[in-house]
């Protein structure tokens, strides 16, 4: 059994198990954490660098906004990996029983408990009246505003610019 330190040990204690059980079943990953960064497993020819986020949301989610999700995505091994290595993702909220997973080339599928969630494409084109989720978690404020107010500025009367504390969630 682990005790977890809720705010400061949630993410290390759950990248724990993750890493005990890959290694007990032999899974040649490396894993990516926001905590651990790159972690390679000793010896190992890696199939892929797990990008783990075991609690995305946790501030929210001790404040009782049930956002929390767990985030994997799976990238190929190549020497400095972008959003075009990446393979396959996966999202689980925590608070409910739904599962969102997409493959390179092959779509996306969302179940929530046995039933399948019919997923629409966007026709949006026009970024005016796009809806974009974003997270503040970082500092400093001001660098923060500066970098998203363009596509606040442009999208939030027709289409809309929301702050949600868990990224993976809310593009569920």
């Amino acid at each position: 059994q682990i005790e977890i330190r809720v705010e400061e040990d949630w993410d290390i204690a759950r990248y724990s198990l993750l890493s005990q059980y890959l290694k007990r079943e032999g899974l040649p990953f490396a894993c990516y954490t926001e905590d651990k960064g790159l972690v390679t497993p000793e010896g190992a020819d890696v199939e892929g660098i797990l990008i783990v986020d075991p609690v995305d949301g946790s501030r929210p989610h001790l404040a009782g906004i049930p956002v929390a999700c767990v985030s994997v995505a799976v990238v190929r091994p190549v020497g400095e990996p972008t959003f075009a290595d990446i393979a396959e993702g996966c999202v689980l909220k925590i608070a409910g029983d739904e599962v969102y997973w997409a493959r390179r080339g092959e779509g996306a599928l969302a179940v929530q408990g046995e039933e399948r969630i019919d997923l629409i494409s966007s026709e949006v084109d026009d970024i005016s009246k796009m809806a974009c989720v974003f997270e503040i978690a970082g500092r400093p404020m001001p660098l923060v505003a500066t970098a998203i107010a363009p596509l606040v500025d442009a999208s939030s009367l027709s289409g809309g610019a929301f702050a949600l504390a868990a990224r993976a969630a809310s593009s569920c």
